[in-house]
């Protein structure tokens, strides 16, 4: 999609107060996303890529919900099982439990809820 319309932001405002994501941005992105909405209101759609762009991220970050970041862990999770061929090669059966959106959504939940020690950078 290349522009973004009023209906489309405001849907996203809102539902990102129900939800509290809408604590997770700063000040200074608050005020972007709140002078997008107005200027929507006012002038029509978005249609600027780099305005486009920064909004993009911001309603990744307030659409996210714990299953949807989950699912984004374990298909990260997932990625790496199946580079790994030695893992393969001693557990055939993986393939089979790497289709499973259950084993995804598992996967994904152990790793956000993984301590901080214990994580990789």
């Amino acid at each position: 999609m290349d522009c973004i319309d009023y209906f489309e932001l405001k849907g996203v405002w809102v539902k990102a107060y129900r939800n509290g994501n809408i604590r997770k941005l700063n000040a200074f992105e608050r005020g972007l996303f709140r002078a997008c909405l107005t200027y929507t209101k006012k002038n029509g759609v978005i249609v600027n890529k780099t305005v486009l762009e920064m909004l993009r991220r911001l309603i990744e970050i307030l659409t996210i919900t714990p299953r949807r970041e989950a699912l984004k862990q374990g298909f990260e999770k997932v990625k790496s099982l199946v580079k790994n061929s030695l893992l393969i090669r001693v557990f055939p059966k993986i393939l089979d439990w790497v289709k499973n959106l259950d084993y995804i959504m598992y996967l994904g939940f152990m790793e956000i809820n993984k301590p901080e020690y214990l994580k990789i950078y």
